[in-house]
């Protein structure tokens, strides 16, 4: 595995890998801190100002109502980091420990766990998540539970597939032999060598569950105003296109973008861990 030190070096030479690092520093930055970066409120609209044109006032322009476009991407982006990383984790939470559990025990509980993960996988995940949204009460806690709960497949499914490759080594035996807990055995012997698989899996599924939250707000299932979220403003847009293209097209470009940047970021991290021979 490449140290810190290396692996920030392979990124920096890496023209693409550096830009898309470079991209997503800077927006987790100005998202973290959207109070000082937005020049306005974002919620805060003049009609008079409506369907204005991009100027020195509004760098971006201003929306049906008049609130500012840049200002609402910034906090829009923000929501989809929080959604996309709150769920990425928890489907990391839930996968990585029944994909070891998997691979370690073997038989039964093997068969049950890949079984379930091999159903889900097999079920539409966006009608899924609508359904469990539905089911429960809009809000980005219920995306962000419905999401991970329909996530978590991937990560078992990597885990337990590479766990296999070391459940039978030496090493391995030896702990069973000493009497090591199950639970010392898969978080301190399995766990550390999956840790780049699992962080490059992670980039990738941050990038499917923004694309995700912002489907299901598009669609309004998923943020509900006056919480600002990229896929409510493409939305709440797609009826000035013609006569306002920059209204859903700028967020939509700022959504690309960010998916991008972790794909890409993902992309060389698993040439740097994983390179071809």
């Amino acid at each position: 595995m490449a140290t810190s030190r290396g692996l920030l070096g392979k990124l920096y030479s890496d023209k693409l890998a550096f830009v898309a690092s470079f991209i997503l520093l800077a927006m987790i930055g100005i998202s973290m801190f959207a109070s000082w970066f937005a020049p306005y409120d974002p919620t805060a609209y003049s009609v008079m100002d409506r369907l204005g044109l991009p100027s020195r006032t509004h760098l971006l322009g201003t929306d049906e109502i008049g609130r500012d476009i840049l200002s609402r991407i910034i906090y829009g982006v923000r929501t989809t980091l929080l959604v996309s990383l709150s769920s990425a984790f928890l489907a990391g939470i839930i996968g990585v420990p029944l994909g070891l559990l998997a691979s370690y025990k073997g038989g039964m509980v093997e068969a049950v766990i890949m079984r379930c993960a091999d159903i889900q996988l097999s079920l539409p995940s966006l009608v899924m998540v609508m359904i469990l949204i539905v089911v429960l009460e809009p809000g980005i806690a219920t995306i962000i539970l419905a999401l991970g709960l329909n996530g978590w497949m991937a990560y078992a499914r990597l885990t337990y597939a590479e766990s296999l490759r070391i459940r039978d080594e030496t090493y391995i035996e030896a702990c069973r032999s000493m009497g090591f807990g199950t639970g010392r055995i898969l978080f301190r012997h399995f766990l550390p060598n999956l840790y780049s698989q699992i962080v490059t899996l992670s980039l990738l599924e941050v990038a499917l569950f923004a694309q995700g939250e912002a489907a299901l707000s598009f669609l309004g299932f998923g943020v509900q105003p006056p919480t600002v979220s990229l896929g409510l403003m493409m939305s709440a847009g797609r009826d000035y296109m013609l006569i306002s293209p920059w209204i859903p097209t700028v967020p939509g470009l700022a959504l690309a973008l960010l998916v991008l940047s972790f794909n890409l970021l993902s992309i060389k991290l698993m040439d740097i861990y994983e390179p071809l021979s």
